[in-house]
């Protein structure tokens, strides 16, 4: 079995990432990813400090003898889980070496099969509550509670705010509905639009924010502004840390500079550890997912508009051609009005209120219907409860009410079981919702 040379902590990629062939290659990924890009040049660098072998050695050794090289990818899977490893990791790796190979010329298809599920280690994460995220606020920096509302309310991915190498992210003017001039909100909630250049999916969306963002936002820009920095529509939304200032506070005012998403994922990370709490800082966007699922079961949001709202795959033609195009004004609205009654579950302050259709069975119940009755109902409105209450006190009006012996007549199939207990027999059902009883002889 091949022996490896496992070192602790982050190892040094620089004399890699100097190879003519490696920054090559890197360029060619970043057409698609510039995150997988660097990623696949770390797992090259670790793989190949770890064997012993330089990038170069590993393609001609796979060229020439791709045999030697299974075995060694082999023993390389089987090492790395002794050491605990998950299996995911050991994949991403495979992969990487997978993508350099092809690169080079070399199709090698014996990677080695390498078994369990992914996402095991975080099986077991729970969904951060209104508490949490409350603890978690507390010990943030102004940015870093925008960062995290922007997760936890409006469902936008880390790398929306800010790219791989601080290049990018969401800027002021992507808040169409922020007015720089006043340094205030024209209208809440409002439209957060993700350009497509910042959307994973590369095709646009956009989502909302609500009164605890809109308050985040103005206390951070605020801060920016007395820090002396000039905002503009261009100017990122979460800036880096002492950006658009002179030296020492001093000199002219300058436009701010973007963040990289490692920053934003370590600031949260760090706030996290500090709160106390444990779990990674993509949670935030999942309590997002789950307040929305919360909403779509209460009726205040559908399944494709939450889809839409947190950049996913629109799917079916159909969405491609209604939320995949630009929106109308009326549709935007629509969308806003949506995410207005869905803010009791997003929100870190608020409580969601009892929804009307659990009020209306506590109402049906205490009017004598059982479980099953309620449940036959359907959808429960204001009409509806009235005839159902309307019903029942006719049932019970009338079983009180003395009767012609062998009399028949048509009851509702709900009151039924209040005339056989006056006596009256049943004869026959009528339809789905009508019996026929006849009065005692």
């Amino acid at each position: 079995m091949a022996e490896f040379a496992f070192r602790e902590g982050r190892g040094n990629h620089a004399r890699f990432r100097r190879s003519p062939e490696v920054i090559r290659w890197n360029r060619e990924l970043s057409l698609r990813s510039k995150l997988t890009a660097d990623g696949y040049v770390r797992r090259l660098a670790l793989f190949c400090d770890t064997a012993g072998l330089s990038p170069g050695e590993l393609v001609r050794r796979a060229r020439n003898r791709p045999e030697s090289v299974r075995r060694l990818l082999a023993d390389y899977a089987v090492a790395q889980q002794d050491r605990g490893r998950s299996p995911a990791y050991i994949r991403k790796v495979l992969f990487a070496l997978r993508s350099w190979l092809d690169h080079n010329g070399v199709e090698f298809t014996r990677l080695p099969k390498i078994g369990g599920r992914d996402g095991v280690t975080i099986e077991n994460e729970r969904v951060p509550s209104a508490e949490d995220l409350r603890r978690l606020l507390g010990v943030l920096s102004a940015r870093g509670r925008v960062c995290a509302l922007l997760m936890a309310q409006s469902g936008v991915r880390p790398g929306v705010l800010g790219s791989i190498d601080a290049s990018d992210g969401l800027r002021l003017g992507d808040l169409p509905e922020f007015d720089l001039t006043k340094l205030e909100f024209c209208r809440v909630p409002f439209v957060v639009r993700v350009r497509s250049t910042r959307d994973k999916m590369g095709k646009g969306f956009l989502t909302f924010g609500g009164p605890e963002l809109a308050e985040a936002i103005l206390a951070y820009v605020h801060e920016r502004v007395a820090r002396g920095e000039m905002l503009a529509p261009e100017s990122p939304l979460v800036g880096a840390l002492g950006s658009g200032v002179g030296r020492e506070g001093k000199g002219p005012k300058q436009a701010g500079t973007f963040v990289s998403t490692k920053s934003i994922t370590l600031d949260l990370r760090e706030g996290i550890r500090r709160s106390g709490l444990a779990f990674r800082p993509y949670v935030l966007r999942a309590r997002f997912a789950t307040a929305c699922l919360l909403g779509e079961q209460h009726g205040t949001v559908t399944r494709d508009v939450r889809e839409f709202w947190m950049g996913h795959d629109l799917g079916s033609v159909q969405n491609r051609y209604t939320l995949g195009k630009r929106l109308t004004d009326e549709t935007v609205d629509a969308m806003r009005a949506s995410y207005e009654r869905t803010l009791p579950f997003l929100s870190v302050l608020q409580v969601p209120r009892t929804s009307n259709e659990e009020v209306y069975k506590v109402i049906l119940e205490m009017a004598g219907l059982d479980a099953a009755e309620v449940a036959k109902l359907g959808p429960l409105n204001s009409e509806v409860v009235l005839e159902a209450l309307h019903r029942a006190k006719e049932a019970s009006a009338s079983a009180d009410t003395p009767a012609v012996p062998g009399q028949q007549k048509v009851v509702d199939a709900t009151a039924a079981e209040a005339w056989i207990e006056k006596g009256w027999r049943f004869v026959a059902p009528l339809n789905g919702s009508k019996v026929v009883i006849q009065a005692p002889e």
